[in-house]
């Protein structure tokens, strides 16, 4: 039995109901977000405040929406999201446009969850949430304002945020590996993949974010890109 979680009418009713904001707004929350150590608690002031549904109707429909516990046990979507918000933050990069763009794609990668979760034979899957959520993504951006060079970048991160790891569980054969290098050509390296990966990866702590930055198949992942001469 498949049930789905939420319907996807209500949401489209909630996104054409969201406020467009201003760029100076959009600065503000931007300099909000680089400003603190853990930036969820921006988010979660926005949610409180309400504003969350106004600007960001995606992202707010992930509360509440649920995972599969034993991969999950950080909770819902909506807090996966903003661990894994939180572990971008604890990254180094050379630029804030940098951060800011493993913000967002930390804001948008889980998207899909709440138009594809469902329940089935009594676990929550969200499948093919990695490709529903490339429209959905650019939606938000773009009301947000974000501009089109960060959203092509945030988007194409969202699309294959899950490869790396997924690649290595499903035996995927070399000739994937040539398909994803030339996926994301141009827009994002390999490496920087890699890196959101391992944000994703630590966005399922009990406590908050895990602090390992060493997962074995995105290891292994890694491995096997270099060896193909695509890493």
């Amino acid at each position: 039995m498949i049930r789905r979680f939420l319907p996807t009418l209500f949401l489209m009713s909630q996104i054409c109901m969201a406020r467009v904001i201003t760029d100076t707004e959009r600065g503000q929350l931007e300099r909000r977000l680089l400003d603190v150590a853990r930036p969820s608690v921006v988010i979660q002031e926005l949610e409180v405040s309400g504003a969350l549904k106004e600007i960001m109707p995606e992202l707010a429909a992930l509360i509440g929406v649920p995972q599969h516990k034993p991969w999950h046990p950080e909770g819902d979507a909506y807090q996966h999201t903003l661990q894994v918000l939180d572990a971008t933050a604890r990254r180094v990069y050379e630029t804030e446009r940098d951060k800011l763009i493993f913000f967002y794609t930390a804001l948008c990668h889980d998207l899909g969850k709440a138009v594809t979760t469902a329940l089935e034979n009594g676990i929550w899957r969200a499948h093919k949430h990695e490709v529903v959520v490339v429209p959905m993504a650019r939606t938000m951006l773009e009301r947000l304002g974000v501009e089109e060079s960060m959203i092509v970048i945030i988007c194409k991160l969202s699309r294959h945020h899950m490869d790396p790891a997924q690649f290595i569980r499903r035996k995927e054969p070399d000739s994937e590996f040539f398909w994803l290098a030339k996926e994301i050509e141009g827009v994002v390296s390999m490496q920087t993949l890699i890196d959101f990966t391992i944000c994703d990866q630590q966005g399922r702590g009990v406590d908050g974010p895990l602090t390992t930055e060493v997962f074995p198949p995105v290891e292994e992942f890694k491995a096997k890109a270099r060896e193909l001469g695509v890493y």
